[in-house]
């Protein structure tokens, strides 16, 4: 198929089959997303695809960390430890933390690292050596990537 074909072909599907940038259920009860992508019998996502959602959703955490007007004065691996929970949670759950934020702002990065670890979220991602919320806090509490 030829390039031009191609794109009008895409033009088509994309009218016949409507954007809609959340899951629904088609009229076959089947959830789908985007163009008609059907979650439950369609090809699973592709790695290009998710790492456009990965971006995507990265950027939406990144903008939210904006607001913190603290994270700046933090380095580059502490950033990215907060990037990475507001990713994971969201900023307004983020912003329940405010005892390892108060750390955070007094530069007490042990006690921002206990705080971390002493949470429902660290429950959730796992506060064991080599789990996420371990690692974060490891970072949080060194500065250094873990």
């Amino acid at each position: 198929m030829n390039d031009t074909t191609r794109a009008r072909l895409i033009a088509d599907l994309k009218e016949d089959e409507g954007r809609r940038p959340r899951p629904y259920l088609d009229s076959l009860g089947h959830w789908t997303v985007g163009f008609g992508h059907n979650l439950e019998q369609g090809p699973p996502l592709s790695e290009r695809a998710m790492a456009v959602i990965l971006d995507d959703d990265l950027a939406v955490a990144e903008r939210d960390c904006e607001r913190l007007t603290w994270l700046h004065a933090l380095n580059d691996v502490r950033q990215a430890v907060i990037v990475n929970m507001v990713f994971n949670m969201g900023l307004g759950t983020f912003g329940k933390f405010r005892k390892m934020i108060a750390a955070l702002e007094m530069g007490d990065w042990a006690s921002a690292a206990d705080e971390m670890l002493d949470s429902r979220w660290a429950v959730q991602v796992g506060r064991d050596p080599g789990e996420r919320a371990y690692r974060l806090a490891e970072e949080m509490r060194t500065g250094e990537w873990a």
